[in-house]
């Protein structure tokens, strides 16, 4: 009766972790490059469709820029202990983070490697209407970079 029940929790448990994985989570952090250049940026973590394993795609821009289509797309890599490997489309720079609490800390260097700068980043609540704006740029910024 034990390995019967010890069985059921383990299904259990793994049907739990199995869910937290279909689900897509989305993340807008507030933050700077350089100490005074104030970023915005978009994370989307989704299911891969092969293993379930939890991709992460996005996108942040200058906020001094103005405009919907001044975006940049990126793309991520990411490794262990909360490492990620940001490459702006068009290799226009590259941003090194790790997370850090609610938000990340790491550092930008341009193209030529030249310039390194410090990045930090944190996390902000907002409400399901505002969020489903990030989601619409992200879509839109997707498509204009991606689009045949």
């Amino acid at each position: 009766m034990e390995k019967y029940l010890l069985l059921l929790w383990s299904l259990f448990c793994t049907s739990l972790a199995t869910k937290a994985q279909d689900k897509e989570i989305h993340e807008v952090l507030k933050g700077t490059i350089g100490g005074k250049n104030a970023i915005t940026m978009f994370l989307y973590y989704k299911p891969h469709p092969c293993d379930g394993h939890l991709m992460l795609e996005g996108i942040y821009k200058y906020d001094k820029t103005p405009g919907d289509d001044s975006w940049i797309l990126l793309n991520i890599e990411s490794g262990e202990l909360g490492r990620h490997l940001m490459v702006e489309k068009d290799f226009t720079g590259v941003l090194f983070l790790q997370r850090k609490g609610n938000g990340f800390e790491g550092s930008w260097i341009d193209p030529d490697g030249k310039h390194v700068l410090p990045v930090e980043l944190k996390q902000k609540t907002l409400s399901e209407k505002e969020m489903k704006r990030y989601i619409d740029i992200y879509d839109e910024t997707n498509h204009r970079y991606n689009d045949c």
